[in-house]
C-alpha cells in the first residue's frame, strides 16, 4: 500500500483526469489542513477515514468518484 502524495500542480485544461483534479476546490482545505497523503484501500462502496494528522484512508470507489472524493475530503478536515 502506497500513499498518493498531494503533489499540487499546474494542468492544462485538457489534462483534468486525476481525482485530484476533479476535486481540486476540496483539496486545498485539505491540504492546508495538514493531509499530505491519501491511502486507496479496495473496499466497496463509500469508506473515508483521516487516521493520523497527515493521513486519510479512503475506499477505491470514493476515489474514483469526484463527488464522493471531494466529500471525504471536506470530511477529513473537521475530523
Amino acid at each position: 500500500m502506497t500513499p498518493i502524495r498531494l503533489g499540487i500542480k499546474v494542468s492544462s485544461r485538457n489534462s483534468l483526469k486525476t481525482p485530484n483534479d476533479r476535486s481540486f476546490p476540496a483539496l486545498i482545505p485539505a491540504w492546508e489542513s495538514g493531509i499530505d497523503s491519501i491511502i486507496v484501500l479496495p473496499y466497496r462502496g463509500y469508506f473515508a477515514r483521516r487516521i493520523t494528522r497527515r493521513h486519510v484512508v479512503v475506499s477505491a470507489e470514493v476515489r474514483s468518484t469526484p463527488e464522493q472524493y471531494s466529500r471525504a475530503l471536506t470530511e477529513s478536515i473537521s475530523a
